[in-house]
């Protein structure tokens, strides 16, 4: 195809997803017309890093939604679920941006996208302090982590954070940081690594489920920030893809067997009940869709025998959860009976140890000092008189 300058073509070629750094553009003499000549080859690549972002979007918006649709006002819960929430915003955005055709679909695409960046550290951050029940502790440090967030976001949609696309390996349009873009980075990390250190910390004060949890949250959460942090490479000019973008997906999942494996969340009552909701509301449309009234009276009874069934099914769940409560906090309080009896009992070991060395301490003295008398005696007698 033929085009009037050799920039209107570079656009379209950008536009088509064409790497103009491998297209040979060639002009006649008097540069009026110009033919572009290249091989559109890296699609795959493109379609692979676009649903990457839509797979991180789906699996936390579907986390961060059982976990809140359990218990809305605990803290933890909302925590847990405002973070799953940063995550997904950054996700559909990227998505998005992976498949805009156009430089100013791009950028803003790419604007929205640190929407969900911005918050994912100081969400993170809140969601350990309160995993941790700490977060009264760190207050002052979550009040300046969100006042940081809100100004970079006001300062997001501006030059000054994202300043432009640019093409980027095979990428036509990858955003290039403003002037505010790198204390926003900076702190990105500060909280992120200082979470981990507050894990790290109280790692070997918690109880095993406890600590099973943390390790799965530490490794998880790494593996997950490492990955998405491969984004960063290219804003600097670094020539390395975003390889590790799909990784965020695998702090999602390996939080979610924390979760139901351990009962952070109480995901094993949320399922069951999500699942005889999903049942249940089939079966019925089912009946009310039936072409005879024989076979709608019949769905209507297999309706009405499920949703007994599943109430059942959910009491027993509620039960089997509450026994694990009771019995945990049986063991809770039975560990810090033992704790109270074995304290006494090492105090009453140093009273003992400490009353030994002031007897035993007492008689060295004693026959130290009658030797020395008896040696005085000794020495009396043996004086001529």
């Amino acid at each position: 195809m033929i085009y009037r300058t050799p920039e209107e073509l570079c656009e379209i070629l950008i536009a088509g997803r064409f790497d103009p750094n491998s297209c040979k553009i060639i002009c006649e003499p008097l540069k009026i017309y110009s033919l572009a000549i290249c091989k559109k080859n890296y699609l795959i690549f493109m379609f692979f890093y676009a649903i990457t972002g839509l797979i991180n979007a789906a699996a936390s918006t579907f986390l961060g939604f059982l976990v809140c649709f359990k218990k809305p006002k605990t803290n933890i819960n909302r925590a847990f679920a405002w973070f799953c929430l940063s995550i997904a915003t950054w996700g559909i955005a990227y998505f998005v941006w992976q498949i805009s055709t156009t430089r100013e679909a791009a950028l803003f695409w790419s604007r929205a996208l640190m929407v969900g960046a911005i918050f994912m550290p100081i969400t993170y951050f809140h969601f350990i302090t309160v995993f941790l029940n700490i977060h009264q502790k760190k207050k002052n440090l979550l009040i300046l982590g969100y006042i940081l967030s809100f100004i970079f976001l006001i300062l997001n949609f501006t030059s000054l954070f994202v300043k432009s696309v640019e093409p980027e390996l095979f990428f036509p349009y990858w955003p290039k940081p403003g002037i505010a873009y790198h204390p926003f980075l900076l702190t990105f990390f500060l909280y992120f690594f200082y979470s981990w250190y507050l894990l790290f910390k109280t790692l070997r004060q918690e109880t095993e489920i406890r600590q099973k949890q943390i390790k799965y949250f530490l490794i998880g959460s790494m593996v997950g920030f490492f990955g998405g942090a491969t984004n960063y490479f290219l804003w600097y000019n670094i020539p390395i893809p975003p390889f590790g973008s799909i990784l965020i997906t695998f702090f999602v999942i390996l939080t979610a067997f924390s979760v139901i494996k351990y009962h952070l969340f109480e995901i094993r009552v949320i399922l069951t009940e999500l699942l005889v909701g999903a049942i249940g509301v089939i079966s019925l449309i089912q009946a009310f869709l039936a072409e005879t009234l024989r076979i709608r009276i019949l769905g209507f009874s297999v309706f009405f025998l499920f949703c007994v069934i599943g109430y059942i099914l959910i009491k027993y769940t509620y039960r089997e959860l509450k026994a694990k409560e009771i019995l945990e906090e049986k063991v809770k309080e039975r560990t810090k009976e033992l704790q109270g009896a074995y304290d006494d009992v090492k105090k009453r070991k140093e009273d003992l140890e400490k009353f030994y060395k002031l007897t035993v301490g007492r008689e060295l003295k004693m026959i130290e000092l009658k030797k020395e008398i008896k040696e005085l005696e000794e020495k009396i007698k043996s004086e001529p008189r």
